[in-house]
């Protein structure tokens, strides 16, 4: 975005009355999909007094959406290694359900620290979890990584972390969701890259507490015997700390595994990347690319649907995919 002097505006703060959310979902459209540029919204109640945890708080923010790297943790990944969130979230009960398309929602990161994520999205038939259009999707987020991370070799490893699906719905990431990225990544770099699928699972009924004692287990604690399938690879991991209430961990479920993960290599690695996410100055719940997923769908949601079809984000934006607008 650039006004009639042709200096280049990067950023738009937007100070909101309050809690708005039709007056925020029209700030992100205006900024994302007609002007190109990344907006700030806060509320005018925090304005005149800000706390200093807010404002730190809005400094990850703003600093992501610049292009920033907030964190860089040590994992065991290297550069032949892309990190995949996947996401599909739906539209809410009412009269026009039907006709309200779902938003699917995938990133990937942009080094081989994954540290920063390049997002995609597409709309497609309302209701459906499978991701329709992924090949397309990993098609051009596989420009985006490549361009960013300035190489012409191609990609060995995909991990593909996918939330949202019940049990009932693995074989359909197996034989589908698994084939269209090996299909992309085929059509890119000439053969197709090893791929492991990770469902990542939240909502279920499984609980973890320390046998000696009160509170709750540390962030760290994995739970990968007794309760976990006796034959697949899976296990619980509470990645966070659980200060209120019983601490609920994530799931993971590897249900296409092309590069044999080990046990303690894929525990250890979803610990290390719970550090990395970028509005927090500690360890999340689950993967970021999962959770940025989750924020690129409900960020296009912002969008609203015209002529049956989400809106595609600015040109400006999609040419800076370490910008994360959607943070």
């Amino acid at each position: 975005m650039a006004p009639q002097g042709g200096r280049r505006i990067d950023l738009v703060v937007c100070v909101l009355p309050g809690r708005d959310s039709a007056l925020y979902a029209e700030v992100k459209r205006l900024g994302d999909v007609e002007l190109g540029v990344v907006t700030q919204c806060c509320q005018a109640r925090h304005v005149g007094s800000p706390r200093l945890a807010y404002l730190a708080n809005l400094a990850l923010k703003v600093h992501a959406k610049l292009g920033g790297a907030n964190w860089s943790v040590p994992l065991t990944l290297d550069d032949d290694t892309l990190v995949c969130g996947v996401d599909v979230t739906h539209p809410s009960p009412g009269p026009d359900t039907a006709s309200t398309p779902s938003i699917a929602a995938l990133v990937g990161s942009l080094d081989g620290r994954a540290t920063q994520y390049a997002a995609v999205f597409s709309g497609q038939t309302a209701r459906v979890e499978e991701v329709e259009a992924l090949e397309a999707m990993m098609t051009s987020l596989l420009a985006h990584v490549m361009g960013a991370r300035g190489r012409r070799r191609p990609l060995r490893r995909v991990l593909y972390f996918r939330d949202g699906v019940a049990e009932s719905q693995f074989d359909m990431v197996r034989e589908r969701e698994v084939r269209a990225v090996q299909r992309a990544t085929a059509a890119v770099f000439g053969t197709a890259c090893a791929v492991s699928a990770i469902v990542v699972q939240k909502r279920h009924h499984t609980r973890i507490f320390p046998t000696r004692g009160s509170g709750n287990v540390p962030a760290g604690t994995v739970l990968d015997s007794v309760v976990c399938h006796p034959r697949e690879h899976d296990f619980y991991l509470a990645s966070h700390a659980g200060p209120l209430g019983t601490t609920r961990p994530c799931h993971y479920h590897v249900v296409y595994d092309d590069n044999a993960l080990g046990a303690d290599e894929l525990q250890c690695l979803a610990y290390g990347m719970c550090f990395g996410f970028a509005r927090a100055t500690r360890s999340v719940s689950l993967v970021p690319a999962v959770y940025y997923a989750h924020l690129v769908a409900y960020r296009a949601r912002c969008y609203g649907v015209i002529n049956g079809r989400v809106p595609a984000l600015h040109a400006d934006l999609t040419r800076r995919p370490d910008r994360a607008f959607y943070m």
